[in-house]
């Protein structure tokens, strides 16, 4: 018999919501590590990145796309899971 798996709750806080200024993350071009940046960018945003009016950001290619959905409030595990889907429909056409 098949036992199913569940992930652990996502833990939530606003641990980066108050910090100081200068914090900043940079997200470099990924190629097909776009999934992993989505996946560092939905923590970021479960500990508030987007409440703070001090971070600054800076991407290039992959990198610009996770943060600017990650800043503008996107659902990061949604978008992660909608780009592995698409990505198995591709493959499977071959």
């Amino acid at each position: 018999s098949l036992e199913e798996v569940t992930p652990p709750p996502r833990r939530r806080s606003e641990r980066l919501a108050d910090a100081p200024p200068g914090l900043s993350f940079s997200f470099s071009a990924s190629g097909w590590l776009l999934a992993y940046q989505f996946g560092a960018a939905e923590c970021l945003q479960n500990h508030g990145i987007t409440r703070n009016p001090y971070a600054r950001m800076a991407g290039s290619s992959g990198g610009a796309l996770s943060l600017w959905t990650m800043m503008y409030g996107c659902d990061m595990k949604a978008l992660k899971d909608f780009m592995k889907a698409s990505a198995m429909t591709v493959y499977t056409d071959f």
